[in-house]
């Protein structure tokens, strides 16, 4: 069960933080990459001189989480891949190399990576799971170290340090390290701040600076005490008796829209079981799950629409749909087409003008 931490709790990972504040106020700025879903795509962004990719293809199967003993073997996991060993993340994740010269894997290609690099991976794209092995370059006696950053919901931000030991390249033990959660809505809103800004591409700098402000945060939040030790789904915590699940259910609801999101996925989520979960919200919302998740991804293509300049095909991945049941649904709730609604938002905008 998780409880609030003491300041001295988390004096490792309170290190690792210091560790990657330095690296982010150094001289010379580091690249924070964004992982792709193909390797031709990573490699068209600014990479490390020192990072060396390689193809490594996904044999396959792609294989759902389901049930008890699978969620608490990948949790925040929505698929895995156990020919690879991968997994596709419920939420995005930061990775920065702290020591060692790991080879992260991404999707069907590899990184080698130094201390000091940034990988963020979205969360659609499949990435490491378990002990990373080492560069061919590194001694024989060697040991990894990552700090990850990974938002779990508006309100929960968790941070790791993850630690792999290899004698002559063989792993002596899994992983090992420590992991916190801050309840503070602040960290989760930088990172969705970050993401955006690597997504859009928006100059480099402006990325180094947010991720700075988050780690300075995080510090503040820990030596205030404001830590969990809960390493479990925040729906197993002490702190979540305190947060109405179906509340919680919409908040996820309206932060994932851009991802596959089903009546499992959310009840786990929030730690109830699909009949409880259906029965509550359907009470609370007066709406089933799939009416209110179309009704939320047709008002966030309508915003978008009117406030934005995106294609019709961005928007429909920004609310997770495909273009052709966005344009099926969209004169169904509206009485217009996308289009046609974009451009009645423009006329009346002219006409105030």
């Amino acid at each position: 069960m998780g409880t609030p931490s003491k300041n001295t709790k988390f004096a490792p990972l309170l290190g690792v933080l210091e560790q990657v504040l330095y690296g982010l106020e150094a001289n010379r700025p580091p690249v924070i990459m964004l992982a792709t879903s193909e390797m031709e795509e990573f490699q068209s962004q600014k990479l490390p001189a020192h990072c060396k990719v390689s193809q490594c293809k996904i044999h396959g199967p792609r294989v759902p989480v389901r049930g008890q003993r699978q969620t608490q073997k990948y949790p925040y996991t929505l698929a895995h891949w156990p020919n690879d060993v991968l997994v596709e993340g419920m939420t995005s994740m930061l990775a920065v190399v702290v020591k060692g010269e790991p080879v992260l894997r991404v999707a069907d290609y590899q990184v080698q990576c130094h201390p000091g690099d940034f990988l963020f991976i979205p969360s659609q794209i499949p990435r490491w799971n378990g002990n990373l092995p080492p560069a061919p370059s590194t001694a024989p006696d060697s040991r990894h170290e990552l700090a990850l950053f990974w938002g779990t919901s508006p309100d929960k931000f968790h941070f790791s340090m993850r630690v792999t030991h290899y004698h002559n390249h063989v792993v002596l033990a899994p992983d090992i390290g420590e992991a916190g959660w801050v309840t503070n809505p602040l960290p989760c809103g930088l990172f969705s701040l970050l993401e955006t800004c690597l997504q859009e591409k928006v100059p480099s700098k402006s990325s180094v600076y947010i991720l700075a402000s988050l780690i300075l945060l995080l510090q503040e939040e820990v030596k205030k005490g404001h830590c969990f030790d809960s390493t479990v789904l925040p729906s197993d915590s002490q702190f979540s008796q305190y947060q109405d699940p179906i509340a919680h259910a919409l908040q996820y609801i309206h932060h994932h829209l851009d991802t596959p999101l089903s009546i499992d996925i959310v009840a786990r989520w929030v730690g109830l079981s699909r009949s409880s979960f259906t029965r509550r919200f359907r009470a609370q919302t007066n709406q089933s799950f799939n009416a209110y998740l179309i009704e939320q991804r047709l008002e966030r293509a309508k915003t978008l629409l009117s406030q934005t300049d995106l294609s019709i095909v961005q928007i429909s991945t920004r609310v997770g749909m495909l273009p052709v049941r966005l344009h099926q649904l969209f004169p169904q709730k509206f009485q217009c087409t996308p289009r046609e609604f974009r451009l009645s938002q423009r006329n009346s905008q002219n006409d105030r003008n």
